[in-house]
């Protein structure tokens, strides 16, 4: 059966028009390729990690893998002129392999328990999953717990009873619950009294401005805010690819412009009413 194209000539104007883009753009021919790095992937399938082993592919950051980084990326091809091993990777014959492309490759490598096998030129982070929700008390703890050593000692605890405008006479009850006498008041000492606390004192006791997930789990200096350096990591999780619009989103998202998101800034905007039917006209009774 005669094929529709020709991959070996497709490959070929692919190849020339990347070497003449390069050669127009900087009068030059192209660099060599910088080093890479083996990755072996074996386990479930994962989006996250199919799609940041494509960008740590993707040297030029344009989103696709043209032939000079597919044949730096891939064993299957061994040279940029190995046409025909290309063109089974460019399934749409575009010229290039996008991101579903590889992610049919990655899906299928995993398959039966395989390995997936690619080299890198950018460093690869493995995306990790999301931390499971905190506790209500795990969540109470670590917004009071200003030192971060998991417990309150009496300080903290002076402080919480002004934060959060609970009565003062809470302090002595509180510092009592330090069974073993280490000067600090932990988790399992914590808990108790907490369960006690009625819906609304647990609520007020939460503190002020308390990030909801997954926003509390990455503030990591519990200051109540997200700063640049704790947002990037949570978009990473979500889209490797949104990471490198961080800084972009958090200018967007941060309504009083200072640097950091509080908890109000991370809510989804209420929804808004539909707006309510206009009345019908009454009809005028008929002429007689």
């Amino acid at each position: 059966m005669r094929l529709p194209f020709d991959p070996t000539r497709l490959c070929a104007a692919a190849l020339a028009a990347a070497a003449a883009g390069v050669s127009l753009a900087q009068g030059a021919l192209p660099e060599p390729q910088q080093a890479r790095t083996e990755r072996s992937y074996q386990g479930s399938y994962s989006a996250s990690v199919s799609r940041e082993l494509f960008t740590a592919c993707d040297a030029d950051s344009d989103d696709r893998l043209d032939v000079f980084e597919a044949a730096q990326s891939f064993e299957a091809v061994r040279t940029p002129r190995d046409c025909e091993d290309f063109a089974k990777l460019d399934r749409d014959r575009d010229g290039y392999v996008t991101w579903p492309e590889f992610d049919q490759l990655f899906r299928e490598g995993l398959q039966n328990g395989g390995t997936f096998r690619v080299a890198t030129a950018r460093p690869f982070v493995m995306p990790v999953a999301p931390p499971a929700p905190p506790t209500p008390l795990r969540q109470f703890l670590r917004t009071h717990d200003a030192d971060g050593d998991g417990s309150l000692s009496p300080q903290e605890i002076e402080q919480l009873l002004q934060r959060t405008g609970l009565p003062d006479v809470m302090a002595g009850p509180l510092k009592a619950l330090d069974v073993d006498r280490n000067g600090k008041v932990d988790e399992p000492e914590l808990a108790p009294w907490f369960e006690m606390l009625p819906p609304m004192a647990k609520q007020a006791a939460g503190g002020v401005g308390a990030l909801p997930p997954p926003w509390f789990e990455a503030d990591k200096n519990r200051d109540s805010r997200i700063d640049a350096a704790e947002f990037e990591p949570v978009l990473r999780r979500i889209d490797p690819l949104l990471a490198r619009w961080a800084k972009a989103l958090l200018a967007r998202i941060d309504r009083d412009k200072d640097g950091k998101l509080a908890a109000n800034e991370l809510q989804p905007p209420p929804a808004e009413a539909p707006p309510k039917p206009a009345a019908p006209k009454p009809v005028p009774p008929p002429a007689r």
